[in-house]
């Protein structure tokens, strides 16, 4: 499954929404990467997730493949729609 999707807090994702963001991952069994503009990074890795240094209002895709995608990319949406529980 895949969705294309974008950061809606101004900060983008940084370090503390990062760790949310993996930490949901986490949760779930299936596979889930994030693509940009020709890199992945596991969403399960914060570190993976910084180095593709998403920004505001920039484009990205979920990918997820396995048994609970469907639940994952759900709350991921939620999450990051949500802007990751912060105010700005």
């Amino acid at each position: 499954m895949v969705e294309k999707i974008r950061i809606e807090n101004k900060f983008g994702l940084h370090l503390r929404a990062a760790a949310k963001l993996a930490r949901l991952a986490g949760r779930f069994n299936c596979s889930i990467q994030i693509r940009k503009e020709g890199k992945t990074a596991n969403a399960k890795s914060v570190l993976n997730l910084l180095a593709l240094a998403l920004h505001d209002e920039e484009p990205f895709e979920i990918v997820a493949e396995g048994e609970d995608a469907e639940e994952a990319l759900k709350a991921i949406r939620v999450l990051i729609s949500g802007k990751f529980g912060e105010r700005e």
